[in-house]
């Protein structure tokens, strides 16, 4: 089907509209409102302009939106120069490029435009189902450069031209071509696709877009107030997938995933202490970590960590951790850090030593004062108590023990803790409220060792996990963040004491999932309905798919490449390679070969039936196919009505093939054949 003189296809206008919208839906999320009504404004305007209804606007329209767009884009993103200030440059550029669609050099613009704006999803989601999103989009895209190919300049029927019932885009047989064709050469293209997914070299960005704070966050801080983690517990998004070697698979108990550490209190919020956090590892401290590795094998965990991107640059493991990774700083904390920020993705490979105890060296004068530092005046009624604990309990195991008694028998674990007072927030925790999260217990925990002249420090990360539905690596989510208290010990350093043991160990023994999903029982249609048992598994399954999807396909580095390689070919020659190029190349071409012959030697044994479909192949590129149970008469008729330039020679064509078919007093069919064949070469477009 065709359109007017000047004008494009309907067809390849219809693919186009569909495309448009699809690439462009999924970016409305990261873009500013206007730009929606922007998109639907220009899609509008050129279906009016296709249809004969109104005109294209002028240049003075044209200049006027361009400024403004630019604008308000300036205005709406206050940087330019930012992820979503290109993708919105690019967006902008899109929609109003469609106002300029006039002829098929314009088509061919919209539609690389297109396949860029479709790979940006890419930027802001790289799991499998974006993925699998983008290649639709850009197969819609080239479904409708196979439609322009198929369409001439000119010649064509009314009732489209005048955008009447005729114009409609509905899928009819032209269009069921179009997918066959598109899908064809992408099953013929995909061999090679892989080959060369497989043994091109890993290279890195050769330009990078600054990406946006709020693109990418993390549920944990470098700071912790009360009430910051318990705003987490309904946050499912993951947060780090952990595939443990040798198919190990540890209790919850023992799954601290430990981030960061907080010795700075300032009455209300702990924070880093960056003249301790930013101490790199001892040569002593490093030297004891590889001896206790050769000595004791069966304390160690080997496993490697998928990170999701945090904006931040501190990463999680296990007590205690052991890498060698160049991209990976240990401080003398035990906590680890990357050099550059996490913006993407982080994989990593870790060794912790979960038993492990270093040899204790005393505290010096300055990290005693730091662990015991409190601010003056602040909680008082948590001091007295920590005085009279400490005047009652010499031993400081004593005294820990006392403190997790006196939790256990009189405070409640609530998702709900309620607002705590500005001035004195853990006097009225302790003393008033009586119900809180993790973080009010670890923070109540160390404000009163330290009262009482114990040194104590907050570690936060997350604790526990869930087991993907094939249980071949742990799923962490956000929900799963936690504090926790560490204390220095005279006789063994600093060791791990967790107040929500206490009062609630289930939340420790079932990890934070199954035991918040008992929480959350009675607090809504919402927390239920997250929390069945069938959409829990469909969302393990699919978290499942996309853990794999970036393990072995965003993550495949240059090492996976050359294990992978050399596995599969037996070495990295370039004659190896070669030949893998060759074998993909026959197995994308031998199966459509095979069809093909297969199908020539089923329908062509008639030479009659061989030139039907000679005709019907020369009229699809005028645009115009065979209905099913259509007539060669009835279609070579609606084919004349519709070309009229070629409406003698297909007059003549019907004439020939109803004596090549229907005559049998006809002399020779060989001479008929003949005629029809050069009828057929004087078809114009």
């Amino acid at each position: 089907m065709a359109a007017v003189v000047g004008k494009l296809a309907t067809i390849s206008i219809g693919w186009l509209m569909l495309g448009y919208c699809a690439a462009l839906l999924p970016l409305f999320a990261y873009l500013p409102f206007w730009m929606l009504a922007l998109a639907g404004l220009t899609l509008g305007w050129q279906l009016q302009i296709y249809r004969n209804k109104i005109s294209a606007p002028g240049k003075l329209v044209k200049f006027l939106l361009v400024v403004g767009s630019v604008a308000l884009l300036f205005y709406s993103s206050g940087n330019l120069l930012s992820l979503r200030g290109f993708v919105g440059l690019l967006c902008l550029a899109f929609c109003l490029k469609l106002l300029e669609l006039q002829v098929k050099r314009d088509l061919y613009l919209m539609v690389f435009l297109g396949c860029f704006v479709s790979a940006c999803q890419l930027l802001f989601s790289s799991s499998m189902s974006a993925f699998v999103y983008v290649l639709i989009c850009i197969l819609i895209f080239h479904g409708c450069l196979y439609s322009a190919q198929l369409q001439p300049q000119h010649g064509v029927d009314e009732r489209q031209a005048k955008g009447g019932a005729g114009a409609k885009f509905r899928f009819s047989s032209s269009h069921w071509e179009i997918v066959k064709s598109v899908l064809t050469m992408f099953l013929q293209g995909l061999p090679i696709a892989i080959v060369l997914f497989i043994v091109m070299p890993r290279v890195g960005s050769l330009w990078q877009v600054p990406i946006n704070s709020d693109v990418a966050k993390s549920g944990v801080s470098d700071s912790l107030s009360v009430g910051d983690i318990s705003r987490l517990n309904q946050d499912n998004s993951p947060a780090m997938r952990v595939t443990f070697d040798d198919n190990i698979k540890p209790d919850n108990s023992k799954l601290y995933w430990r981030g960061i550490v907080l010795a700075d209190f300032d009455g209300k919020t702990w924070r880093r202490a960056e003249k301790i956090s930013t101490t790199a590892l001892s040569a002593t401290q490093r030297s004891q970590l590889y001896q206790f590795d050769r000595a004791t094998p069966a304390q160690t965990y080997s496993y490697q960590i998928m990170l999701e991107a945090s904006g931040q640059n501190w990463l999680y493991a296990l007590s205690t951790a052991q890498v060698d990774n160049p991209q990976i700083k240990q401080w003398q904390d035990y906590s680890l850090t990357r050099k550059t920020l996490l913006n993407s993705r982080f994989q990593y490979q870790v060794r912790s030593h979960i038993g492990y105890k270093a040899d204790p060296e005393p505290l010096s004068e300055a990290q005693l004062r730091l662990y015991t530092a409190l601010p003056s005046n602040s909680n008082p009624r948590t001091r007295a108590l920590a005085q009279q604990l400490a005047s009652q309990y010499t031993d400081t195991g004593r005294l820990i023990d006392a403190l997790l008694q006196m939790f256990q028998s009189e405070f409640s674990y609530t998702l709900e803790p309620g607002k705590l007072t500005v001035e004195n927030p853990i006097d009225d925790f302790l003393f008033s409220a009586k119900r809180g999260y993790c973080e009010h217990f670890a923070s109540s925990t160390a404000f009163v060792l330290r009262a009482a002249g114990v040194p104590a420090r907050i570690a936060t990360g997350y604790q526990g996990g869930q087991w993907s539905s094939d249980e071949s690596y742990l799923l962490v989510t956000q929900a799963a963040a936690h504090a926790w208290v560490e204390v220095w010990l005279d006789s063994r350093g600093w060791v791990r004491l967790d107040p929500t043991t206490a009062v609630a160990p289930q939340r420790i023994a079932q990890g934070a999932d199954s035991y918040l999903a008992q929480l959350q029982s009675a607090t809504g249609l919402s927390s239920r309905f997250n929390q069945w048992g069938l959409l829990r598994e469909m969302r393990l399954r699919l978290d499942s798919i996309n853990y794999q999807w970036h393990r072995w396909v965003l993550g495949y580095d240059n090492q996976l490449q050359f294990n992978l390689v050399k596995q599969l070919l037996g070495g990295v020659d370039s004659w190896r390679i070669s030949l893998l190029f060759l074998l993909a190349g026959a197995i994308a071409i031998s199966p459509f070969a095979l069809i093909k012959l297969w199908r020539s030697r089923l329908s062509f044994t008639d030479n009659n039936l061989r030139s039907v479909a000679k005709l019907e192949k020369k009229l699809l590129k005028f645009g115009l196919s065979r209905a099913r149970g259509e007539t060669l008469a009835n279609f070579l008729q609606r084919s004349a009505s519709q070309t009229p330039e070629n409406r003698q020679a297909l007059k003549q064509l019907s004439a020939a093939f109803n004596t090549l078919l229907y005559d049998p007093r006809h002399d020779s069919d060989k001479l008929v054949r003949e005629r029809i064949q050069h009828l057929l070469k004087e078809l114009k477009y």
